[in-house]
């Protein structure tokens, strides 16, 4: 799926209800549950682009749900890379985690990855989810 000259592809997507490591105070319990998805980017701008997980946002069903700030934090304790200001140059690909915290009885509704433009642009694109939970 294409947005802004960014080529986006889903690598997975899971769930789960806590992320990183709770015995030191460095993992996070989501308030409903964690969805994490894994997506690969490239880029065909003439210039390096930053980006970060506020590109990408989960909608079901007329709700829009913004990445967890959270989960991401404690994603990295698991070895996730999520997109924090990744810088991205001309023609390159990269991989990145977003996670977003959703109440469990969305998990059975239409779940859709929403990819903007960078910058204030009105264009996004659209990856459905597989069923999870």
């Amino acid at each position: 799926m294409r947005v802004d000259a960014l080529t986006w592809r889903l690598e997975s997507a899971r769930t789960a209800t806590e992320l990183g490591d709770q015995t030191y105070g460095l993992g996070e319990k989501a308030n409903g549950v964690f969805v994490i998805v894994k997506l690969k980017v490239t880029s065909d701008h003439d210039e390096s682009v930053t980006l970060t997980d506020s590109v990408v946002k989960l909608e079901t069903e007329g709700t829009t749900y913004e990445s967890d700030n959270d989960g991401t934090m404690a994603a990295i304790g698991t070895g996730e890379d999520p997109f924090l200001f990744e810088s991205l140059g001309p023609d390159s690909t990269t991989t990145g985690t977003v996670v977003f915290d959703l109440p469990e009885s969305k998990l059975s509704q239409k779940l859709e990855l929403r990819f903007g433009e960078l910058g204030f642009g009105e264009t996004h694109g659209y990856i459905r989810l597989p069923k999870l939970g």
